[in-house]
């Protein structure tokens, strides 16, 4: 591209449950892209890896939960 750009920034007030709102109207389609690359898959291999490694106390038959905090849909 040619020409000059310029970017602005500026404070903005967010109407209260805007974030929700956003989120909420590409959660479902953000999930469904998640699953379509892989991620999840690659999740659960690094997951078995780190187990393996002894990272991760996991009992035998016991299910582990991990808290996937502020990253996408929490597909981890």
């Amino acid at each position: 591209m040619t020409g000059a750009r310029r970017v602005e920034v500026a404070k903005a007030q967010l109407e209260d449950g805007w974030v929700t709102q956003r989120y909420n109207e590409i959660a479902d389609s953000w999930a469904r892209k998640i699953r379509r690359l892989g991620f999840t898959r690659a999740y659960r291999a690094v997951f078995r890896r780190i187990v393996r490694r002894g990272t991760v106390a996991v009992e035998p038959g016991r299910a582990v939960r991990i808290a996937d905090i502020g990253v996408g849909a929490g597909d981890a």
